[in-house]
Protein backbone atom coordinates (compact mmCIF):
# COMPACT_ATOMS: atom_id res chain seq x y z
CA UNK A 1 0.00 0.00 0.00
CA UNK A 2 1.06 3.50 -0.82
CA UNK A 3 2.12 5.78 1.57
CA UNK A 4 -0.81 8.85 1.68
CA UNK A 5 1.74 11.36 1.16
CA UNK A 6 3.30 9.61 -1.48
CA UNK A 7 0.23 9.60 -3.10
CA UNK A 8 -0.52 13.49 -2.67
CA UNK A 9 3.00 14.47 -4.03
CA UNK A 10 2.74 11.88 -7.33
CA UNK A 11 -1.37 14.23 -7.86
CA UNK A 12 0.28 17.89 -7.32
CA UNK A 13 2.04 18.02 -11.20
CA UNK A 14 -1.62 16.94 -12.00
CA UNK A 15 -3.86 19.77 -9.58
CA UNK A 16 -1.06 22.08 -11.19
CA UNK A 17 -1.66 21.76 -14.90
CA UNK A 18 -5.95 21.46 -14.06
CA UNK A 19 -5.58 24.70 -12.20
CA UNK A 20 -3.11 26.39 -15.01
CA UNK A 21 -5.81 25.06 -17.58
CA UNK A 22 -8.17 26.31 -15.29
CA UNK A 23 -7.11 29.58 -15.34
CA UNK A 24 -6.34 30.03 -18.85
CA UNK A 25 -10.37 29.22 -19.55
CA UNK A 26 -11.19 32.09 -17.08
CA UNK A 27 -8.96 34.61 -19.15
CA UNK A 28 -9.86 33.32 -22.90
CA UNK A 29 -13.16 33.76 -21.43
CA UNK A 30 -12.67 37.24 -20.61
CA UNK A 31 -10.76 38.30 -23.90
CA UNK A 32 -13.23 36.48 -26.10
CA UNK A 33 -16.30 38.22 -24.14
CA UNK A 34 -14.59 41.55 -25.09
CA UNK A 35 -14.03 40.55 -28.28
CA UNK A 36 -17.71 39.59 -28.79
CA UNK A 37 -19.06 42.40 -27.49
CA UNK A 38 -17.21 44.69 -30.26
CA UNK A 39 -18.98 42.36 -32.98
CA UNK A 40 -15.59 41.12 -35.26
CA UNK A 41 -15.26 37.68 -37.17
CA UNK A 42 -14.41 34.70 -35.67
CA UNK A 43 -10.80 34.43 -35.97
CA UNK A 44 -10.42 37.85 -34.65
CA UNK A 45 -12.14 36.82 -31.25
CA UNK A 46 -9.81 33.01 -31.15
CA UNK A 47 -7.03 35.59 -31.45
CA UNK A 48 -8.20 38.04 -28.55
CA UNK A 49 -8.65 34.55 -26.74
CA UNK A 50 -5.13 33.43 -26.75
CA UNK A 51 -4.08 36.39 -26.17
CA UNK A 52 -5.93 36.93 -22.68
CA UNK A 53 -5.49 33.31 -22.10
CA UNK A 54 -1.64 32.78 -22.68
CA UNK A 55 0.61 35.66 -22.87
CA UNK A 56 0.60 36.22 -18.94
CA UNK A 57 2.13 32.80 -18.70
CA UNK A 58 4.01 33.28 -21.55
CA UNK A 59 5.60 36.54 -20.15
CA UNK A 60 5.83 34.56 -16.69
CA UNK A 61 7.60 31.63 -18.24
CA UNK A 62 10.01 33.55 -20.06
CA UNK A 63 11.09 35.85 -17.50
CA UNK A 64 11.58 32.73 -14.97
CA UNK A 65 13.51 31.31 -17.63
CA UNK A 66 11.35 28.26 -18.56
CA UNK A 67 12.16 28.22 -22.17
CA UNK A 68 10.40 27.53 -24.56
CA UNK A 69 6.87 28.59 -22.61
CA UNK A 70 4.48 26.01 -21.53
CA UNK A 71 1.18 27.83 -23.33
CA UNK A 72 3.50 27.60 -26.40
CA UNK A 73 5.41 23.72 -25.95
CA UNK A 74 1.68 22.12 -24.72
CA UNK A 75 -0.73 22.41 -27.09
CA UNK A 76 -3.55 21.75 -24.10
CA UNK A 77 -2.90 25.51 -24.03
CA UNK A 78 -4.13 26.85 -27.33
CA UNK A 79 -6.55 24.13 -27.02
CA UNK A 80 -8.34 25.25 -24.54
CA UNK A 81 -8.35 28.57 -25.21
CA UNK A 82 -9.91 27.85 -28.76
CA UNK A 83 -12.44 26.27 -27.22
CA UNK A 84 -13.22 28.75 -24.47
CA UNK A 85 -13.13 31.56 -27.73
CA UNK A 86 -15.67 29.25 -30.06
CA UNK A 87 -17.67 28.20 -27.11
CA UNK A 88 -18.05 32.61 -26.26
CA UNK A 89 -18.50 33.27 -29.46
CA UNK A 90 -21.60 31.38 -29.95
CA UNK A 91 -22.69 31.33 -26.40
CA UNK A 92 -22.60 34.97 -25.47
CA UNK A 93 -24.74 36.79 -28.52
CA UNK A 94 -27.73 34.17 -26.86
CA UNK A 95 -27.14 34.24 -23.16
CA UNK A 96 -26.13 38.51 -23.09
CA UNK A 97 -28.77 40.47 -21.26
CA UNK A 98 -30.19 42.92 -24.10
CA UNK A 99 -28.40 45.87 -22.18
CA UNK A 100 -24.90 44.11 -23.11
CA UNK A 101 -25.60 43.35 -26.60
CA UNK A 102 -23.89 46.25 -29.03
CA UNK A 103 -26.51 47.98 -30.99
CA UNK A 104 -26.22 46.35 -34.45
CA UNK A 105 -25.60 49.44 -36.72
CA UNK A 106 -26.72 50.29 -40.47
CA UNK A 107 -23.50 50.77 -42.14
CA UNK A 108 -25.09 50.60 -45.60
CA UNK A 109 -25.40 54.23 -46.14
CA UNK A 110 -22.86 55.56 -43.44
CA UNK A 111 -20.03 55.39 -45.58
CA UNK A 112 -20.88 57.27 -48.46
CA UNK A 113 -22.69 60.23 -46.37
CA UNK A 114 -19.43 60.27 -43.95
CA UNK A 115 -17.19 60.69 -47.42
CA UNK A 116 -19.51 63.23 -49.28
CA UNK A 117 -19.53 65.45 -45.68
CA UNK A 118 -15.62 64.87 -45.64
CA UNK A 119 -15.12 65.70 -49.18
CA UNK A 120 -17.72 68.65 -49.10
CA UNK A 121 -15.87 70.35 -46.05
CA UNK A 122 -12.29 69.78 -47.56
CA UNK A 123 -13.55 71.66 -51.00
CA UNK A 124 -14.92 74.37 -48.99
CA UNK A 125 -12.30 75.06 -46.94
CA UNK A 126 -9.18 74.59 -49.60
CA UNK A 127 -10.34 77.70 -51.41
Amino acid sequence: MEHPAAAAHAMLPVLLLVLDLGGTVVFAVSGAMVAVRHRPDIFSVLVLAFAAGNVGGITRDVLIGAVPPAAIADLRYSGVSALAGLLTFFWYPISAPPSARPPRRDTSRRPISETGNITLVGSWTSR
